[in-house]
């Protein structure tokens, strides 16, 4: 059975209503604590210039520790490096399960799964620049039945619960249906899942002792991370193994808030040789953000040449990660569509009033 593929990334816990964004969590983490070595106060209060460095986002923060990897100099360097980010890890999954304890379940209305099984059974009814029946055609929506596989590049376990109190996966009709098919978290999980982060690969650590230390490659770059994963049990795949199989197995891909960038080109590579050979369809949902006051005839064109600059941004860079042609990019054009600001996944968590789970290391 052919699939019908969602990426999700952490844009969508954004989406919903969490503090899951770099930003939000190095503000508590550089709080210096009481069992803090010299090492981790100075690693610390160096990424609290990180703004200054342009770190604003995940994608900022990995890039960022391999290109800074240079200032860890003298001594043991490969080893305050591991203790550090290691350190950052441990804390980061400790934040993001306090951060989804504060969602209050019990509040959550019929409107919320309403709009996440459309999201999801009706993703080509929230493109609006390309014509929906095409995209129904090759996703052969109504002439076969299909899955919904989910590949989640976040770390968290919102979509999995929202998933669990779902009544997604009911038959719709006599004959076709849509099926639960893999949902895997192809950079592990905040609570005992190994969160992967990192970088893509070894060129992107500028420090050449770092780069070369054989702990920093196996914890710090993401692909061999995980082949030290699959490694322990080579009887059962990982995520990632399972997830090229989806990909493979695909007719459309959505990418909901993920970001496109050079720490999981491995990825944009996978999806890219998967759009040469096959005659699916690659769907990037993003924000742009423009403004259109539905009055101004001038304002309505500098949103649209906005949204249009935007949509370029978006294919050339996945164009440039994925390693596609430049001719065979202009003859396919039609394979890639972004679409910008939809309504795709647009709700917000309720929130507990009184939480009294506050994060600590």
């Amino acid at each position: 059975m052919k699939n019908i593929t969602f990426l999700i990334g952490n844009g969508f816990d954004l989406n919903v209503g969490l503090k899951t964004r770099y930003i939000d969590f190095y503000k508590v983490y550089t709080e210096i604590k009481p069992n803090d070595n010299s090492i981790i106060q100075r690693f610390k209060k160096d990424i609290l210039q990180s703004e200054a460095h342009g770190w604003k986002d995940w994608k900022d923060f990995e890039l960022g520790m391999g290109k800074r990897s240079k200032q860890f100099i003298g001594g043991t360097p490969a080893e305050d490096f591991i203790e550090c980010f290691d350190n950052f890890v441990v804390c980061f999954s400790k934040y993001l399960q306090t951060e989804c304890a504060n969602v209050d379940w019990d509040c959550v209305g019929e409107d919320i799964h309403r709009t996440f099984n459309q999201s999801i059974c009706e993703f080509y009814s929230f493109v609006r620049t390309v014509s929906q029946d095409d995209i129904k055609k090759v996703a052969r929506i109504g002439t076969e039945s299909t899955s919904r596989c989910i590949l989640q590049f976040n770390y968290t376990d919102i979509f999995d619960k929202l998933l669990q109190k779902s009544d997604l996966w009911q038959q719709r009709d006599a004959r076709w249906r849509y099926m639960l098919g893999k949902n895997l978290h192809v950079h592990g999980k905040m609570e005992g899942g190994y969160p992967t982060i990192g970088v893509d690969n070894e060129a992107q650590i500028e420090n050449e002792v770092i780069r070369n230390h054989h702990k920093t490659r196996d914890i710090f770059v993401k692909p061999n991370f995980l082949e030290r994963l699959q490694s322990r049990n080579v009887n059962n795949n990982i995520a990632r193994t399972d997830a090229l199989e989806v990909i493979n197995a695909s007719y459309v891909i959505c990418a909901f808030g993920v970001s496109i960038g050079e720490t999981d080109q491995y990825w944009w590579k996978k999806i890219g040789e998967w759009l040469v050979r096959s005659n699916g369809l690659f769907i990037i949902f993003d924000v742009c953000g423009s403004i259109d006051d539905g009055i101004s005839p001038i304002a309505f064109l500098n949103s649209e040449a906005t949204a249009e600059e935007r949509k370029k941004e978006i294919i050339d860079r996945f164009a440039r990660l994925a390693g596609l042609e430049p001719d065979w990019l202009a003859a396919n054009q039609n394979k890639i569509i972004v679409e910008l600001d939809s309504s795709m996944f647009q709700f917000k968590l309720p929130i507990l009033k009184e939480s009294h789970n506050k994060f600590t290391e």
